[in-house]
C-alpha cells in the first residue's frame, strides 16, 4: 500500500492533475483578491517541496493548508434583494421621478406640447404601477406589475 501510494505521487499524470487543481485554486484566489491565501499556498508548497523533494506532495500540502486549515475557500454569499425587496422599486421610482421632472421642463420649452404631455402621462402611469407593485404582498405580484409597467413604457 505504501509503495503504491509513493508510486502514485511520482506519476506524471497525477502531477498534472494536481498542478491543474493548484492553478485553478490560485486563479480563484486572484479573482477573490485573497492575497493572504496566495501567500499561504506558496509558502506551504515551497516548504513542503524543500522537505519532501516531491512536487506532487508539495502542491497537495499547499492546497490542503490553504483551503482547509487556513480557510481560504470560503464563499461569501449575500442576497441583498431578499433583505430589502422594496429597495429596487424605490430606486426605480426615483429615476422615474427625475425623468418626469426633466420631461416637464422640456415641455415648457417645446412647441409639441401634446406629444410631451403624453410622455408625462406615461411616466406618471408607470410610477403609479411601480408604487402599487411596491405595496403588494407577494413578490410574484410585484414582479408581474413591474414587468407590465416596463412593457407599457415602450408603447
Amino acid at each position: 500500500m505504501k509503495k503504491s501510494l509513493i508510486k502514485l505521487t511520482k506519476n506524471k499524470y497525477v502531477f498534472y492533475v494536481v498542478c491543474l487543481l493548484a492553478i485553478l485554486n490560485v486563479l480563484g484566489y486572484f479573482s477573490m483578491r485573497s492575497w493572504e491565501c496566495i501567500v499561504m499556498f506558496a509558502a506551504v508548497a515551497y516548504s513542503a517541496n524543500c522537505y519532501s523533494k516531491n512536487a506532487t506532495i508539495a502542491l497537495l500540502a499547499g492546497l490542503f493548508v490553504s483551503n482547509f486549515v487556513f480557510g481560504c475557500n470560503q464563499v461569501k454569499e449575500s442576497f441583498v434583494d431578499a433583505k430589502e425587496p422594496g429597495a429596487k422599486i424605490k430606486k426605480m421610482l426615483g429615476k422615474m421621478k427625475d425623468e418626469t421632472e426633466k420631461e416637464q421642463v422640456e415641455c415648457k420649452d417645446d412647441d409639441e406640447r401634446e406629444e410631451c404631455q403624453q410622455k408625462i402621462e406615461k411616466f406618471t402611469d408607470i410610477m403609479t404601477d411601480l408604487t402599487a407593485a411596491g405595496k403588494m404582498g407577494t413578490a410574484q405580484d410585484a414582479m408581474t406589475n413591474i414587468v407590465s409597467a416596463l412593457k407599457n413604457m415602450g408603447k
